[in-house]
């Protein structure tokens, strides 16, 4: 299935990427996290799909932490570079972003949400108990701090604790990471908002107050807002009737789709818990830091 319209994909806040298929390399500290992160079963998952699916992932220093980002219209993983010394912490955001990118990928969304993030952290973190965390050796970043919190939150207050935290990291204001995150009930009703509009027939005025709002955000130009808005005043009402009849059976789709998915790996998560209660019970004997620290 294609990527969804482009002008109506901003119901998810993104457009349509035309990025190549990247070559599969990467430089040696990166290799050598990512081989880190292959000593899981988790990890030889994500592993396989990036072989079957290839995407960058590099360092930069456009973000300073303490999570990787994923960028649909570059088709890359971003890694904070101060955590270039560390490569287990690489390789747990590595392993994050790849699993980000993985839902993101196999849904055919335009960005992540909230949901997806959530899904991406849980993996991060079975990842992370498996490997067992040095502790010293990860309170020297925000990252490691980052990582050892969540982890923390995981074993320490439950699924219903960790949930929340990783949800209300994801909807609170965050520049540099594109943040709040749109929800699966919030692109819901953005569709239900458009489907009013186009029987009103003030969808192109809603559209581009929306890419208003991603402009404040920087997650999109002035000069993209009024390339969107100008391809929709342009078109006659047929196309716009009938792309909407297409963007609503394969969106409302889409989002029922991440939903499953979503509620899926909070089943398993459950599964995953009891399957490894006693290793849990050691991490969290390991991890001082859990019992001293704020979360």
């Amino acid at each position: 299935m294609k990527k969804l319209f482009p002008v109506f994909l901003i119901f998810l806040g993104g457009c349509a990427t035309s990025a190549g298929k990247p070559e599969l390399y990467f430089e040696p500290s990166l290799e050598r996290a990512m081989e880190i992160v292959g000593q899981t079963r988790e990890g030889r998952g994500l592993l396989s799909y990036l072989d079957k699916n290839p995407v960058s992932v590099k360092y930069s220093d456009s973000i300073s932490g303490p999570w990787p980002k994923f960028n649909p219209a570059e088709k890359e993983i971003l890694i904070p570079e101060n955590v270039r010394r560390s490569d287990v912490l690489a390789g747990l955001l590595i392993a994050r972003g790849l699993a980000e990118y993985r839902v993101y990928d196999s849904l055919n969304l335009s960005e992540t949400l909230a949901e997806t993030e959530e899904i991406a952290a849980v993996t991060q973190a079975h990842i992370a108990l498996e490997l067992g965390l040095e502790q010293g050796a990860l309170l020297g970043s925000a990252a490691g701090k980052a990582a050892l919190s969540e982890v923390c939150v995981y074993v320490a207050q439950g699924p219903e604790k960790f949930s929340g935290k990783i949800l209300a990291e994801s909807l609170s204001p965050n520049a540099e990471y594109q943040r709040p995150l749109e929800t699966i009930d919030g692109a819901k009703k953005w569709l239900g908002r458009v489907k009013d509009a186009m029987a009103e027939g003030t969808l192109p005025q809603l559209l581009y107050e929306r890419d208003m709002e991603r402009v404040k955000k920087k997650t999109l130009t002035q000069a993209r807002a009024d390339a969107n808005s100008a391809r929709v005043r342009s078109a006659d009402p047929e196309s716009l009737w009938r792309m909407q009849r297409q963007f609503f059976a394969s969106a409302g789709k889409t989002l029922d789709e991440a939903a499953a998915l979503g509620q899926k790996t909070l089943e398993e998560d459950l599964m995953w818990r009891r399957r490894n209660s006693a290793l849990i019970s050691q991490r969290l004997a390991e991890l001082t830091w859990c019992r001293v620290s704020p979360r």
